[in-house]
Order: C-alpha cells, then sequence, then structure tokens
C-alpha cells in the first residue's frame, strides 16, 4: 500500500485542523491590533487570513507528507532487503500501527511470535535508517534476573531489542534470524521473563 492510500482520510483532517488552529492564531493576532487601536489595512488582513488559513496548512502538510513517504519508503526498502524479505516464510505477517490514529501516520512494521513471545519487527527511521529492530514484548513488572551482555541487544520498557544492521549483518538465511530470536526469548525465559499480554 502507498502513503497516500493509506493516510487519505488522516490527510484531509490534518489540513482542516492546522487550518482551524491557523485562523485562530490570526484571528487572535487581529484582535490584538484591534484593542491597541491600530488600524491594519483590508489587505493586510486578507493577507494574515489567506497565510493562516491556505499558505501555513499547506506547508505544514506538505512537509509531513515529506516525512511520512520517507519514513514509509524507507521501512519497505528495509522489508524488502534479504533476509528481512523473507520474514514472512518465518511466520511474521505484515501490520499497519495507526490505521485509525488522526494523529499519526499509519506506519508498517512486520508482527510474529515465538513460544508465546510476541516480537515487531521495525525500523527506526530517524536516526538509524540502517538498523531493523526485533522487539520482544515481555511483562517486565515481574520480578526477574536477567543481564544480557550483547552489544546488539538493549532492555527497553516492556522489550528487549535485537537490533540487526541491514549491512554486515552476517546471517545466512531468514532462519538463521529466527534461531537468534529464539535464542534471546529462550534466554528471557530463563531469566523468568513471561510474554507481554
Amino acid at each position: 500500500m502507498g502513503f497516500f492510500e493509506l493516510n487519505k482520510w488522516k490527510l484531509k483532517f490534518y489540513f482542516v485542523f492546522c487550518s482551524l488552529v491557523c485562523s485562530v492564531v490570526a484571528v487572535i493576532i487581529w484582535s490584538v491590533f484591534y484593542y491597541l487601536e491600530e488600524q491594519l489595512s483590508n489587505t493586510i488582513s486578507l493577507v494574515i487570513l489567506l497565510f493562516a488559513c491556505l499558505i501555513l496548512p499547506l506547508y505544514l502538510l506538505g512537509i509531513s507528507i515529506l516525512q511520512g513517504k520517507t519514513d514509509l519508503k524507507k521501512r519497505q526498502k528495509a522489508f524488502g532487503t534479504w533476509p528481512f524479505s523473507d520474514l514472512v516464510k518465518i511466520g511474521f505477517k505484515k501490520v499497519y500501527l495507526y490505521e485509525s490514529s488522526r494523529w499519526h501516520f499509519s506506519t508498517l512494521v512486520l508482527k510474529g511470535e515465538i513460544n508465546g513471545f510476541t516480537i515487531v519487527a521495525d525500523v527506526y527511521t530517524k536516526l538509524t535508517p540502517d538498523i531493523v529492530r526485533f522487539k520482544v514484548l515481555v511483562d517486565d513488572e515481574i520480578e526477574h534476573n536477567i543481564e544480557i551482555f550483547k552489544e546488539n541487544i538493549e532492555r527497553e520498557s516492556h522489550c528487549y531489542v535485537l537490533k540487526i544492521p541491514l549491512n554486515n549483518h552476517g546471517l545466512k538465511s531468514a532462519f538463521s534470524l529466527k534461531q537468534e530470536l529464539e535464542d534471546l526469548v529462550y534466554l528471557l525465559n530463563k531469566g523468568g521473563l513471561v510474554p507481554l499480554s
């Protein structure tokens, strides 16, 4: 699916919302000038209103569209790169997050499960677009004694993250990636962690 197919109604909402907010700001500015008894010419008032209702919202919408399209393109490229393109063969499915949210563009992730643990494959597109992050969701409110001393594994809130670079990953196949994920799940299970419910 393309960016515009996923987010068509959100773009309309975003434009209307920005127009309303910018219009309210323009009316407040105009009211301040009126209160100070400074007369604005009709031309200046019209330019301010046009800028607030149309030009600024279109500019903000354009920036958001550019950012959203770039984000989706990077994700699709990452999930189209071998061996990540074979994740479907080991049980992962494409999922679009934020489909019903007004405030976020829809985001492509891959979701799978190993031994009851949900795993979300995501691409962090802001600073490190060359890394696919596999988040193993855990209930970290349960007592556990686990310390993983691997360079490519981090602990975050409610998950452990296995980071795999797109280039120089050293994986022989999607099944070797699955084995790494199974090893991580085994360590989490052995340490007393349970899947996030």
